[in-house]
């Protein structure tokens, strides 16, 4: 996939991975590549330099969140996981 630039933005969305439906790919001002990952609990955001998608080992920051925490515990609990849409 060619870049696509985010309409009104300075991001773009470089990377989409067509067999892992739980993974984007932004690269934001030519500064950062963020990577953002759906997972069972929540998502995991790693922020990159930007290097056109050449990942380089580590990450210079990594944030999360978990679906607990923006949804009352009711809420959650009567999540059926799996048939939740992801993606």
């Amino acid at each position: 996939m060619s870049d696509k630039p985010l309409t009104g933005t300075r991001i773009k969305l470089t990377k989409v991975e067509y067999t892992d439906v739980d993974r984007v790919y932004l690269a934001i001002n030519e500064l950062f590549d963020v990577r953002i990952i759906r997972t069972d609990e929540g998502i995991v955001i790693d922020v990159f330099p930007y290097s056109e998608l050449v990942e380089v080992d580590e990450p210079v920051a990594t944030t999360y969140a978990f679906d607990q925490e923006v949804m009352t515990e009711e809420d959650y609990e009567a999540l059926d996981f799996e048939s939740y849409p992801i993606g």
